[in-house]
């Protein structure tokens, strides 16, 4: 018959198990997050390179 083990080997192993299953889930969110705002985040970049290329165009208009 196997010997059982003592309730604090149960417990490092469970806590151990409880880590990685959390970090697993902190991954999962910050990937969640990463494309949730991507587009977001395109968008912004082309809306400030639009307005750069809209100031550069008033600043030639103004020179002729």
């Amino acid at each position: 018959m196997k010997k059982t083990g003592r309730a604090s080997d149960t417990k490092a192993a469970r806590g151990g198990f409880e880590e990685a299953r959390i970090a697993a889930r902190e991954r999962t969110l910050q990937k969640t997050a990463g494309r949730q705002f991507a587009k977001t985040r395109a968008k912004v970049i082309q809306s400030h390179t639009r307005a750069s290329g809209q100031r550069n165009q008033a600043r030639r208009d103004a020179r002729s």
